[in-house]
C-alpha cells in the first residue's frame, strides 16, 4: 500500500517496475475527468480504456469485461475509480485466468487458481476499502456473491487523497457512512481477532472525526483522514468481514436503488441496539471474548455511554451529512416485505453476533417505511 497525497505518480515507477505489455483501464467517467489529461504519462506503455458505467457488478458486466480484457491482449489491469470499480478490476483479473461456468466459482464448486496478471487499484472515495480486501461482490438478478480468493488482493494500492477531491458532499457522505459501518460491524463480528478490531477501532475513530467536516466544508485534513479510515475499514473486513446491516443493505439497494452506503446505514444503529440487548445476557463472541465487552469497548470507541446513545449518535450523524434515516414515502414498501427478507445475505447476517430472525428483519424492514 503507498500512501497519501500525490502518490498517484508512483503509478509509473510500479509499472516501470514490472514492465507489463499492456494495460486495461478501467474507470468511470466523472471519477476520471481530472486525470484523463495526465494518465498517459502516468503509463509508460500501451493501455486500452474500458469505461464502467454500471453501479454494480452483474454476471454479464463481468463476461464483457472479460472479452474486452482477451481482445486487447492486456497482461495488467488499473482500476480508478469507487468500490465496483475496484471489484470489477478484480474479478477480471482472477476470471481471466479461470474458465467455465462464473456461478460454479461463485459458489465456491470450483476453486480459484492464483491470478498471473498484474492487478493495480487507485480508489476514488473514501468508503469502500475494496483496495484491501481479498473479496469482490459479484451479482446475478438478486442474488449477490462475495467471491473471496486471496489471489483477489491487489498487487500495488495507490491511496491518493487528492484523488476524493472531486467528491461531491452526498458521495462523501454515503462512501464514508459505509467505511463507518465497516468499523463496527467488524468490531462485532464472529470472525474479528485482535488485530481486526485494532483496524477497526482506528476506522471509527477517524471516520468519526472526520466525515462531518469531508461532507459539510471539506479539507486537505479531512480528505487524508477518511482516506486513511476507509482503508482500516476494509483491512478489517478482510479478516473479520461484514455482518447484519451489510446484509440487509443488498435486497435495499437492489430493489430500491438506495446506494449502498446509505443503504448499510439505514439499519447499523438498529442493529447496534439488537445486539446491544442480547450482550446484556452475556452471550459469547466466539469461544473466549463475551459479547458484552465487545460491546461495551465499542461504545468507548464511540465516545457515548451506552447502546441508546450509540444509535442516537449514528442517526443525528446521519442527519448532520445529509443521509435520510428512512426509506423515501414516495415508494410503496407493502408488497416487498417479502422480496426483501428473501434477498437478505445470509451468509454475512450469520457473522452478526446475535441471532437475527425473519421476524427481527420484518421489523426492522418496518421501521424504515410508512404502510
Amino acid at each position: 500500500m503507498n500512501f497519501g497525497e500525490g502518490k498517484i505518480t508512483s503509478l509509473k515507477v510500479f509499472l516501470e517496475l514490472e514492465k507489463p505489455k499492456k494495460v486495461l483501464l478501467l474507470h468511470g467517467s466523472k471519477s476520471f475527468e481530472f486525470l484523463s489529461g495526465s494518465i498517459g504519462n502516468l503509463i509508460p506503455c500501451p493501455y486500452e480504456n474500458f469505461v464502467v458505467t454500471e453501479s454494480f457488478i452483474s454476471f454479464d458486466m463481468l463476461l464483457k469485461g472479460l472479452e474486452f480484457y482477451k481482445n486487447t491482449n492486456s497482461d495488467c489491469i488499473i482500476c480508478i475509480g469507487g468500490g465496483t470499480i475496484v471489484d470489477f478490476g478484480k474479478l477480471i483479473s482472477i476470471f481471466s485466468v479461470n474458465h467455465g461456468s462464473i456461478t460454479d466459482y461463485a459458489t465456491a464448486k470450483k476453486n480459484f487458481r492464483p491470478r498471473n496478471n498484474l492487478l493495480i487499484t487507485l480508489p476514488t472515495t473514501s468508503g469502500s476499502g475494496s483496495e484491501a480486501t481479498h473479496f469482490a461482490v459479484l451479482h446475478n438478478g438478486l442474488t449477490k456473491y462475495s467471491i473471496a480468493d486471496k489471489s483477489l488482493l491487489p498487487d500495488y494500492a495507490i491511496i491518493d487523497p487528492e484523488l476524493t477531491y472531486s467528491l461531491s458532499p452526498y458521495q462523501t457522505a454515503v462512501s464514508g457512512i459505509d467505511a463507518l459501518c465497516q468499523g463496527i460491524e467488524s468490531f462485532w463480528s464472529l470472525q474479528s481477532n485482535s488485530e481486526s478490531r485494532e483496524y477497526s477501532r482506528e476506522a471509527i475513530s477517524l471516520v468519526l472525526k472526520n466525515i462531518e467536516t469531508a461532507v459539510i466544508e471539506p479539507n486537505r485534513l479531512s480528505r487524508l483522514n477518511m482516506s486513511r479510515g476507509s482503508h482500516f475499514a476494509g483491512k478489517a473486513i478482510n479478516i473479520a468481514k461484514t455482518t447484519a446491516a451489510h446484509a440487509f443493505s443488498y435486497p435495499l439497494t437492489k430493489l430500491f436503488g438506495v446506494p449502498h452506503g446509505h443503504a448499510v446505514s439505514l439499519t447499523i444503529g438498529k442493529f447496534y441496539e439488537h445486539n446491544c440487548r442480547e450482550a446484556l445476557y452475556n452471550k459469547n463472541l466466539g469461544p473466549k471474548t463475551p459479547l458484552k465487552s465487545i460491546m461495551s469497548e465499542l461504545n468507548q470507541i464511540m465516545n457515548v455511554e451506552n447502546c441508546n446513545e450509540a444509535k442516537t449518535r449514528l442517526t443525528l450523524l446521519m442527519s448532520n451529512i445529509g443521509l435520510d434515516s428512512r426509506l423515501p414515502e414516495t415508494v410503496h414498501y407493502r408488497n416487498s416485505v417479502s422480496d426483501v427478507i428473501e434477498n437478505v445475505n445470509i451468509e454475512r447476517l450469520s457473522n452478526n453476533p446475535v441471532k437475527v430472525t425473519t421476524e427481527d428483519l420484518t421489523n426492522i424492514f418496518k421501521s424504515l417505511v410508512s404502510f
